[in-house]
């Protein structure tokens, strides 16, 4: 059975798990709005245990871009670079839906293609971080409800979490440094430790080639 759930107005720094991996046709819809700050920048993620199998990091200050990107065994892969598509201090409507070889991103009529690097089903939180307010964060076809499962620093809807801070300039406190990550083009530090979540066993299955992907270590700690 496929579940739909909806999450309204999370703070920032945020984090939830999302069990049961992201099957083809699931979609994660996200309303929110880019906020003006020092750091230019905010962050989507979909995380793998401590791997990030989906990097979306909007940028402003520097750059008008998104980068998107993995993240495995601590290293950052090749980044996808493309025009930015949310506007600063703009309202926007996100839509990832995971599609057989590919994940696709819409935001209005834009459109962004990110071939899979490892196996979707091994996704299990949704992490958003940075300079962004959001209303509202909708599950579509999940088989479990975001959530559902708790772990170290998920977020939990009926008590503050460990990953929520007061807000500040960018989304976080003065002591935060909110790690927003994506390899070779580094951008502030916008991030705050582990998934705590297990490890994904990605051996045995189908071969996503993560080696071939130009793996580095990310210098500034971009990421959550």
């Amino acid at each position: 059975m496929m579940i739909n759930n909806t999450i309204n107005n999370p703070m920032m720094p945020f984090e939830t798990p999302t069990p049961g991996g992201f099957a083809p046709n699931s979609e994660v819809i996200i309303h929110g709005r880019s906020e003006k700050g020092k750091r230019g920048v905010f962050v989507v993620e979909l995380g793998a245990g401590s791997d990030v199998a989906l990097h979306l990091s909007f940028r402003y200050k520097d750059e008008h871009k998104v980068v998107m990107n993995t993240s495995v065994n601590g290293s950052w892969q090749k980044e996808e670079r493309h025009a930015n598509p949310v506007f600063q201090e703009h309202s926007f409507v996100l839509q990832i839906k995971c599609q057989p070889g590919e994940f696709v991103i819409w935001q209005k009529h834009h459109k962004l293609e990110f071939k899979h690097r490892m196996d979707p089903m091994l996704i299990n939180s949704l992490r958003i971080n940075g300079e962004v307010s959001v209303e509202s964060i909708k599950f579509e076809r999940f088989g479990q409800a975001a959530g559902s499962t708790p772990y170290a620093n998920a977020y939990d809807p009926s008590a503050p979490s460990p990953n929520q801070y007061p807000l500040g300039s960018y989304g976080g406190d003065s002591s935060y440094q909110p790690n927003i990550g994506g390899g070779a083009h580094p951008t502030p530090h916008i991030g705050g430790g582990s998934y705590g979540g297990p490890p994904p066993n990605i051996g045995g299955g189908t071969n996503y080639g993560m080696p071939s992907y130009g793996a580095q270590q990310n210098p500034s700690g971009i990421g959550f």
